[in-house]
């Protein structure tokens, strides 16, 4: 309620009758933020718009429905705008939906520059998109290269960065120590290449620096132990 008066300037304590008049705010409905949301291939309709409806509200749509959340098959902005009244007052909001289309995620081949100590995966995809990268336990990175991968199997990651999914792949990483040493002592006894027993009917010939057969061995086998002929 606010009240209203006029006072003499010379004689405060003169004014006239108090009048009032009421002031009634009506809060505008609350919405979220505009939103891009996408839309992967294959999905044929996704829900947008304030799932749980108001009933103080009323929903308008630039599509020409009235409530609060609708199905939505195409790309394109979608504008829900929001409307409370109150007396011959009314207050309105809207909210943008930016629906994009996304593609899920595919791995054409995974090239492995390997049988080193240290060797380079990296993952190519079948389709374009907005895509991240993981080898094993590692986090996700922007780069589809993976450097200093070790010997060994592993399972590589593609994901899509809009929610439409996550394509994997089992690899092996075939390569070596770079030493070893013999003497005893239970560590690094035997030379041997990692990885050898994914390899198909693979053979190992090892020669010396005058190209004579020094030892010979396949995945069967534990490794050379550094002796020739005892």
């Amino acid at each position: 309620t606010i009240y209203v008066r006029v006072s003499s300037a010379e004689n405060p304590l003169c004014f006239d009758a108090l009048q009032s008049f009421q002031l009634t705010t009506v809060a505008p409905p609350v919405l979220g933020p505009d939103r891009d949301i996408f839309l992967c291939d294959g999905q044929t309709s996704l829900t947008i718009g304030e799932y749980i409806m108001d009933p103080a509200f009323e929903y308008s749509w630039n599509t020409g429905e009235t409530t609060s959340s609708i199905q939505v098959s195409e790309t394109g902005t979608y504008i829900m705008t929001a409307t409370i009244t109150v007396g011959n007052v009314f207050c309105e909001r809207t909210r943008s939906f930016n629906v994009i289309s996304s593609v899920t995620p595919v791995i054409d081949e995974v090239v492995i520059d390997g049988f080193g100590v240290l060797n380079t995966v990296q993952i190519v995809p079948a389709v374009e998109g907005d895509f991240e990268y993981r080898i094993g336990d590692n986090d996700f990175q922007e780069s589809p290269i993976f450097e200093e991968v070790l010997p060994g199997r592993h399972t590589v990651y593609m994901r899509d960065l809009n929610g439409c999914g996550v394509a994997t792949e089992e690899i092996a990483v075939v390569g070596y120590v770079a030493f070893f040493s013999p003497n005893g002592d239970g560590h690094n006894e035997e030379w041997n290449i990692m990885g050898l027993e994914y390899l198909q009917d693979p053979e190992v010939t090892i020669f010396d620096r005058y190209g004579k057969l020094v030892y010979q061995f396949n995945a069967n086998t534990s490794g050379w132990d550094g002796t020739h002929e005892g």
